[in-house]
């Protein structure tokens, strides 16, 4: 194992580069805002100004029915009218055009301080040395993974007959746009909510720019093996072995504050089950759950190393007006295999990336389609 893995001036780097990284994201979400706020104004000028033409046109219809009738004085102030709504219309497209022209600028702004978010990451990434990009498959096949270790748990959960579903009121909506029929408590609904609450937990965690991942045991199983053939052989210095056991204790100190963060997350997760199902939870079940989980989330926390910007979401079971929506086969999978019907329960999250080509466009592609339960039609 070399030393040069935990040279300062590397790690400084690194982290100097997040953090720029987190002001560029601060940033985009500040500008968003504006630009939200202008387009609300763009809006409210537009139907204003749609309002005043239509007064102008009334204005017209009148003039012309008094130059019918012939009275002067009518006509003057109709035309005085009108000449004021004509220019504070004119003013109004005048506004109009320049908040067009600012719109378009926040636009261009945005854009580029996305851009400069992108190299930003490949800049960190290449900073850590990642040897390659995980790839596509392997992403898919570690939430594949993670989704049948949480379901495992779930349906073991599941069955305590004492286990009941009462969530919290901020948390009824959430839990009803995934799993709609979660008042029935039956084992089935107990299980699809058990695991759409950890899926709830998951995307909220990942948004909150939490990274955690536990290293390969390869690295520290090679200087395990190195440390302890020293003793076997005659003549090596002490300097060696104390070298080589300050690697080992950097690597066990990476491992312990790794798997604290994983602690943080089942944390997390056991608040929102408590909120949602209520005292019947027990959780002490949630050491399984840890336990069956942390082999992939090395993977699924790590994609923000990855060039290519990915996403974790949700996806809902109930539109808007709270009908049940259809499978949309493109951005998700039946849990059985069904290709049509509607959404019984939303279970798992997606993942989609999106890649900026070469002429700054940028392509949006499911990885893992996100895992959902259907009733056939």
């Amino acid at each position: 194992m070399s030393s040069k893995n935990f040279q300062p001036s590397r790690r400084r780097r690194i982290t100097s580069l997040e953090n720029d990284n987190k002001d560029l994201q601060d940033e985009i979400q500040r500008q968003q805002g504006l630009h939200l706020s202008a387009r609300e104004g763009y809006d409210e000028l537009q139907t204003k100004n749609t309002q005043l033409a239509a007064k102008v046109h009334e204005l017209e219809q009148e003039l012309d029915r008094v130059r019918k009738i012939g009275d002067s004085d009518r006509i003057k102030k109709i035309r005085s009218e009108a000449m004021r709504v004509i220019q504070e219309r004119e003013c109004e497209i005048d506004q109009l055009q320049k908040d067009n022209i600012r719109m378009r600028k926040k636009d261009e702004e945005i854009h580029k301080l996305q851009m400069e978010v992108i190299q930003y990451k490949r800049a960190i990434n290449t900073s850590k040395h990642v040897e390659g990009q995980v790839s596509d498959t392997t992403i898919r096949d570690t939430m594949n993974g993670l989704f049948s270790a949480v379901r495992n748990w779930a349906m073991d959960v599941s069955r305590q007959d004492k286990l009941e579903i009462k969530p919290i009121e901020t948390f009824h909506g959430s839990l009803f746009a995934l799993v709609p029929d979660f008042r029935i408590c039956k084992p089935k609904q107990k299980m699809h909510t058990l695991v759409a609450v950890f899926s709830l937990a998951l995307v909220h965690f990942a948004q909150g720019n939490y990274a955690f991942g536990y290293p390969s045991t390869e690295p520290i199983k090679s200087a395990t093996v190195l440390h302890g053939a020293i003793d076997k052989i005659r003549g090596v210095t002490k300097q060696r072995k104390k070298h080589t056991n300050e690697l080992l204790s950097k690597d066990e100190e990476i491992s312990r504050q790794t798997s604290t963060t994983l602690t943080e997350f089942i944390s997390f997760a056991d608040g929102y089950y408590k909120k949602v199902i209520g005292s019947s939870f027990d959780s002490n079940s949630l050491f399984a759950l840890e336990t069956a989980t942390k082999p992939f989330m090395q993977v699924i926390f790590g994609l923000h190393l990855q060039e290519a910007e990915y996403r974790i979401s949700l996806v809902f079971a109930t539109q808007p007006d709270k009908t049940q929506r259809s499978i949309d086969t493109k951005e998700m999978e039946d849990v059985y295999g069904e290709e049509s019907g509607t959404l019984q329960a939303s279970l798992f999250p997606a993942i989609s990336k999106e890649v900026v080509s070469r002429d700054s466009t940028t392509e949006r592609i499911i990885v893992c389609k996100a895992k959902v339960v259907v009733v056939s039609e």
